[in-house]
């Protein structure tokens, strides 16, 4: 699979960059600095059973997240906002939805589990820490390029300058037979606007 992955890329993959380079430490700590961002961008997916895409508005804050995800619902767009107690899952007209994770409502929407929280991390061109991280390869920057997590194989490449640093702006994501793909249009790091509660 990592074979696959690594053969669409264009860009150079090394593995001789060690964790604990002076590099990726830096970035790294960097990374993990940020605690809030406003992403745009379209998520694509495909599982055993369902295959689709919809566009994605993802607003962060250190204590609270609003992810808004519209396109193959059926019913307009699906809002999932949490904070450190709570994720609810909002669709229309139907009754709230609540679960001690944004993953366990994904199951609901789409079939399949979503990895939100360790997307979090993985947007950020990092690994979730204190999850085990197998098969890092980076490219000439660097930067993580490849690794395997959570049960997930992904490839993070088109990495942007932003005010907060490089980041990725494609992600691909591979688990048995499901496969996401996202594609970030927008990263903007202001101050967003607290969400209602929950």
């Amino acid at each position: 699979m990592l074979l696959l992955l690594t053969a669409c890329s264009v860009q150079t993959i090394y593995t001789d960059i060690p964790q604990s380079s002076s590099l990726w430490t830096a970035h790294r700590a960097q990374m993990l600095a940020i605690s809030q961002w406003h992403v745009k961008g379209k998520l694509g997916y495909k599982s055993t059973s369902d295959a689709g895409s919809a566009w994605l508005d993802w607003r962060q804050q250190p204590e609270h997240f609003k992810l808004l995800l519209g396109g193959p619902f059926g019913a307009g767009t699906v809002e999932i906002v949490g904070n450190e107690h709570t994720v609810a899952l909002r669709q229309g007209n139907k009754p709230d939805q609540y679960a001690p994770s944004a993953k366990a409502l994904s199951r609901k929407l789409l079939g399949w589990e979503l990895p939100i929280e360790e997307l979090s991390y993985w947007i950020r061109g990092i690994p979730a820490p204190d999850v085990p991280v197998v098969d890092q390869s980076f490219n000439s920057q660097g930067l993580l390029a490849i690794f395997q997590q959570s049960g997930w194989q992904l490839k993070l490449s088109k990495y942007r300058d932003t005010e907060m640093g490089k980041l990725p702006s494609k992600l691909i994501a591979i688990q048995n037979g499901t496969r996401f793909t996202l594609i970030i249009k927008e990263h903007s790091f202001d101050l967003v606007e607290p969400g209602k509660n929950l």
